[in-house]
């Protein structure tokens, strides 16, 4: 059976009766490193608020304290957290899993009728929830039959309102004036419990496209920190602690949303693990991030790849200050290796890499080779503890260098899909995860990613992966973003088009000579043509617009191009 592991055969010891907050707070594996004691854990990027271990303890468990005596929260409740980041939100995490109860997470930024759905799935008891997405929500939590009164305002420090809702640090207080009187009873799991009580409810395009919520355990969160950790420490942790690329002393800044699986588990919790101090940035803006990195001597990036873009292409990047830099790390959507090399350029004395995951395998799969200086197109070896097939359309498994549907097992996979029962069938099969991705092993034992396989192009009898198009496109100098669908034609079936986001300098000269857009596009064009097969030419043509639809890993909403492109 050709199957496909970690070059590290060493398979770490996974605990399945911690909590998160048991495991974070009060547990130390044996994999992980001490930090200093002064160190703080979280800062908030604003107002420049640190937050030592104790204080986040000691918060934590107040905040747990307050939600019990005024709320009744137990283990039968489902919270929800719709908040830009804050320093608070892991706080508010942490206390509610101390409590027992789930955690599920929604994009801020949605509209009443986008959060509906998950709210109505979730059926939450509480709601944490940022000022800025409350009338969002009450219009939202309005339209549901059985009604959610409970909420809670997720505030920073300093942030006054007179919304009329309790605040977090209300609770925290009422929580801590407690002491004496009221403690509440820290929920513990049974042997093995953690691998089927759920942690994290967490929003996901998943493997079919279609918005819906991914289930993950504490064992399964718990589980892929420290398999990264394990392969940051290199075969029998061979790896000095002084060279690896997550280390006590390092400062990583957190601006990826928290409530996708990227923020909250590779750029909070392992970070933390790690024993780094997390500045926590409420929301991403480049210049401010460009600042943040200068003020707080980051020294450990986590990107998307639209924000990899803007080091490489925005102006303000090669005036910045990144000489403390040393770890950029990109993950959540498919990378141009053109792009990586530029910012190995732009920072020389940082690592650049890449790494796979998705949500339902709770994170990361793959990291990169530890000798690798900048990212390539591999995307990595798995990590220890992970099993891979390549499955072919006919079933069969495919051996080195062949593609096909990657499928994989290990500990940290997600249980199923929320009130989905047919595609959770279709994708958590026999205790593997169908992933919905075109890919291929090479000898090396790296993964390489194709594309999706429900995004190939099929042009006649041939497939095109647009990531592929996408790549070439994005190295034009007067593109800055593209993305490339499929429409109708009547002799091949799909042919390709590109939709691309053309740059300052580009559109100040259209401006003053307006020939100079169909010369642009012209170029796009005919690099393709003579740069790729004949069956992989932009035949639909090249459309040129202001932004390219995104999640918020960066990943490319194909659909919402896909729905409106016509012959």
């Amino acid at each position: 059976m050709a199957e496909f592991t970690s070059p590290m055969h060493t398979i770490p010891y996974f605990p399945e009766d911690l909590t998160l907050p048991q495991f974070l707070l009060d547990y130390h594996h044996p994999i992980r490193l001490h930090r200093d004691p002064s160190s703080p854990w979280i800062v908030d990027a604003v107002t420049g608020t640190p937050r030592l271990q104790a204080e986040v303890i000691e918060r934590t468990w107040n905040l747990a304290n307050g939600l019990s005596s005024k709320f009744s929260i137990t283990q039968d409740n489902i919270v929800g957290i719709i908040s830009e980041n804050d320093i608070d939100f892991p706080i508010a995490i942490w206390a509610t899993h101390r409590l027992g109860a789930s955690i599920f997470t929604v994009n801020p930024t949605y509209t009443a009728s986008e959060m509906l759905p998950h709210i109505i799935d979730m059926k939450p008891s509480l709601l944490f929830v940022h000022p800025s997405a409350l009338e969002a929500v009450q219009k939202a939590v309005s339209h549901l039959e059985t009604s959610c009164d409970h909420m809670v305002l997720l505030t920073s420090p300093g942030m006054t309102t007179t919304l009329g809702l309790p605040t977090l640090q209300d609770l925290i207080d009422l929580g801590h004036s407690l002491k004496g009187t009221y403690s509440f009873a820290e929920f513990k799991l049974k042997p093995g419990e953690g691998r089927t009580k759920v942690a994290i409810y967490f929003p996901s395009s998943g493997t079919t496209g279609v918005p819906k919520m991914v289930a993950i355990p504490h064992a399964s969160f718990i589980s892929n920190i420290i398999q990264t950790a394990t392969h940051d420490a290199g075969v029998d942790m061979s790896i000095p602690v002084a060279d690896r690329r997550f280390k006590p002393g390092n400062i990583s800044c957190a601006v990826l949303p928290l409530f996708h699986i990227f923020g909250l588990l590779i750029n909070l919790h392992y970070m933390l693990f790690s024993g780094m101090t997390v500045v926590i940035m409420p929301r991403f803006n480049f210049v401010e991030y460009l600042a943040t990195i200068k003020k707080y001597k980051i020294t450990n990036l986590s990107l998307v790849p639209p924000m990899l873009t803007l080091f490489c292409k925005h102006p303000a990047a090669k005036e910045a200050d990144l000489s403390s830099l040393r770890v950029v790390f990109i993950g959540g959507a498919p990378l141009s290796v053109h792009l990586a090399e530029e910012m190995g350029k732009l920072v020389p004395q940082a690592v650049v890499e890449q790494g796979y995951g998705m949500t339902e395998l709770t994170g990361i799969l793959t990291m990169p080779p530890l000798n690798r200086r900048v990212a390539k197109e591999a995307v990595g070896h798995l990590l220890p503890g992970f099993t891979a097939r390549v499955v072919k359309p006919d079933g069969s498994l495919a051996g080195v260098g062949e593609s096909g549907e990657l499928h994989v097992t290990g500990p940290s996979l997600a249980s199923h899909y929320v009130n989905n029962e047919k595609i959770s069938r279709e994708t958590f099969v026999d205790g593997w995860v169908r992933s919905g991705d075109e890919v291929y092993f090479d000898a090396d034992g790296e993964l390489h990613i194709v594309d999706r396989i429900k995004d190939f192009i099929k042009v006649g009898g041939f497939q095109v992966a647009p990531a592929e198009l996408e790549a070439r496109l994005v190295t034009n100098e007067n593109i800055t973003d593209c993305c490339v669908v499929p429409v109708p034609h009547d002799f091949s079936g799909q042919v390709p088009r590109a939709y691309a986001v053309l740059s300052k300098d580009a559109l100040e000269r259209i401006e003053r000579d307006p020939e100079e857009r169909e010369r642009i596009r012209a170029v796009l064009i005919e690099d393709i043509a003579n740069n790729k097969a004949k069956y992989k030419a932009l035949v639909g043509g090249v459309e040129f617009i202001d932004v390219i639809p995104k999640g918020p890993s960066g990943k490319l909403l194909r659909r919402a191009l896909r729905a409106n492109a016509t012959v």
